[in-house]
């Protein structure tokens, strides 16, 4: 099983290493220059992809990966900055 997508902010732009795992499992992957990640040896059924990145609130979905063989799933990820507070 596989699940891949891409992770954004909430302007749409990708988000370069914020890390992506199936929450229970050691499964886990970095998003690339575009964003994107792919998630391997997922298991079947329901489950719950999180990702997070330095500066970001933490985004998760749950959902239903296909059980069919060779089957993709495909999860996209928006996070939304935390904002920066600038103390003088």
């Amino acid at each position: 099983m596989r699940i891949e997508g891409v992770v954004r902010d909430s302007a749409g732009a990708p988000v370069v290493g914020a890390r992506v795992q199936l929450v229970g499992t050691c499964v886990q992957a970095v998003t690339d220059e575009r964003g994107r990640y792919v998630l391997s040896g997922s298991p079947i059924g329901r489950v719950h992809v999180r990702a997070e990145n330095l500066g970001y609130f933490p985004s998760e979905v749950t959902t239903s990966a296909d059980s069919a063989r060779g089957r993709t799933t495909f999860i996209d990820l928006v996070l939304q900055s935390k904002g920066i507070q600038v103390i003088d």
